[in-house]
């Protein structure tokens, strides 16, 4: 049997799923895969800026976001909340 309670739906025992903890696990997913874009990104341009020897800018912005990307993945685990 299903009750209502202020965070959702729960069920007897008081184990309750929100609809807000859907949307964090949903957030934290595509978190994860907007920086793994952001990593093949960077690791194709330094690729391509060491080995081709291609200087286009956009390689230089792209390789610059993923060190910045790295910078900021370091951050969140390595300094406390």
């Amino acid at each position: 049997m299903i009750g209502v309670n202020l965070n959702g739906p729960c069920n007897l025992d008081n184990s309750c799923v929100s609809s807000q903890s859907i949307g964090n696990t949903i957030r934290i997913i595509l978190s994860f895969l907007a920086m793994t874009c952001i990593f093949i990104g960077s690791i194709t341009s330094f690729i391509s800026i060491l080995k081709y020897k291609d200087y286009a800018i956009s390689l230089f912005i792209s390789a610059l976001i993923g060190i910045l990307g790295i910078i900021f993945l370091l951050g969140e685990f390595l300094v406390p909340h």
